[in-house]
């Protein structure tokens, strides 16, 4: 109830198309999510992903934070397909937007990102092209040697 009234403030104060109602539509989606009420959910998050997409822009942090938050309860909710679409376009993102963001971080940072990059490579290319099979070769594939 905290947050439904608080984005109801929000749209009415700022307007809907304010960067601060996106950020309160994400959080009750969020809140919902993790109660495992994806019904309610899921209308708020694809409202928060053209919220921000439209105020802030597909290259801002919150926009993939969104776009993996519903890749996460597609999944949830038996949508593999609908899920792995929004993984590879957030990989996508990524990619695209890596070679800015490491020019401006750490040389640890420009290490885990690169591992991080690798490993959601890897994890792309195993969704799309074998199938799952528990204790299988392809299982073996998303376990982290480190």
């Amino acid at each position: 109830p905290l947050y439904q009234r608080s984005l109801k403030i929000r749209e009415a104060k700022l307007g809907p198309d304010h960067p601060a109602v996106a950020t309160g539509l994400n959080n009750l989606a969020l809140l919902y999510r993790n109660m495992g009420q994806y019904a309610q959910a899921e209308p708020l998050l694809r409202r928060a992903l053209e919220g921000i997409g439209k105020t802030m822009g597909e290259e801002h942090p919150s926009y993939s934070s969104a776009l993996l938050c519903l890749a996460v309860l597609c999944a949830a909710t038996g949508r593999q397909e609908e899920a792995s679409d929004h993984l590879k376009r957030l990989t996508d993102l990524d990619a695209r937007l890596l070679p800015q963001l490491l020019t401006l971080a750490s040389d640890r940072f420009r290490a885990v990102a690169c591992h991080a990059l690798t490993y959601a490579a890897c994890f792309r290319w195993s969704c799309g092209t074998r199938r799952h099979r528990p204790g299988g070769a392809a299982g073996r594939q998303h376990r982290n040697p480190h």
